[in-house]
């Protein structure tokens, strides 16, 4: 896998010494944004540029050219007042490796680790470093996640396959099962069970449907 990995871009780039060689020029449409990019090399690196007017919001870099181009690459985007916002990395057009996003004051947001573009990992925290997410892909195939309120309770947990189906569980904060059933399409189906804060059982939903709880 040729990519480079990167922390300092700008302070490398300053730093090199040599003159920047522009070898490509274009834009691109994203995000309903109209984006100017340039390719150029420096000491030996390809680095791909893109401008939202002057500003440089993403840079893209690889050991060759023909990799900046939706190949394998490492990537990092910045916000308008040029903090980091996320890093990427791309392996034939896929994401691969560790994506990571921040928050605006520097603290991490999340991290997935993807290979071949199939996710493995990932972890998401609220802006008080609270876990909010913890999600691992089992030997089975299927994707375990468990998600959590801001003041660490549990708020869900499900297991699903690549399909979205499954079966998912949430609770109130106090700890006590709210609704549980299956998934398919990452969309809930069938029967589920639903229970009220002292864990009580109210009842059952057959697709939106409200069914009296068996005596």
């Amino acid at each position: 896998m040729r990519l480079l990995i990167f922390s300092t871009v700008v302070l490398f780039l300053f730093s090199c010494g040599r003159k920047r060689v522009i070898t490509e020029r274009g834009t691109i449409l994203l995000n309903n944004k109209n984006l100017r990019w340039e390719i150029f090399t420096e000491r030996d690196t390809c680095f791909k540029y893109f401008y939202e007017n002057e500003r440089v919001v993403a840079i893209a870099a690889s050991v060759d050219s023909s990799d900046l181009h939706d190949s394998t690459f490492y990537e990092k985007d910045f916000a308008a007042d040029g903090k980091v916002i996320q890093l990427k990395s791309f392996r034939f057009g896929k994401p691969d490796g560790e994506w990571t996003s921040f928050y605006p004051n520097g603290k991490k947001k999340s991290v997935s680790l993807t290979r071949n573009g199939t996710l493995v990992s990932y972890r998401a925290w609220y802006d008080n470093g609270q876990a909010q997410v913890n999600g691992m892909r089992q030997d089975n195939g299927k994707m375990q996640r468990n998600e959590f309120f801001k003041n660490g309770t549990k708020s869900q947990e499900f297991e699903m396959d690549s399909l979205g189906a499954g079966y998912c569980t949430s609770y109130f904060m106090n700890g006590k099962k709210r609704e549980e059933g299956n998934l398919y399409n990452f969309s809930p189906i069938g029967i589920w069970k639903r229970y009220d804060s002292l864990g009580n059982k109210r009842g059952d939903t057959l697709l939106g449907v409200s069914v009296p709880v068996s005596k």
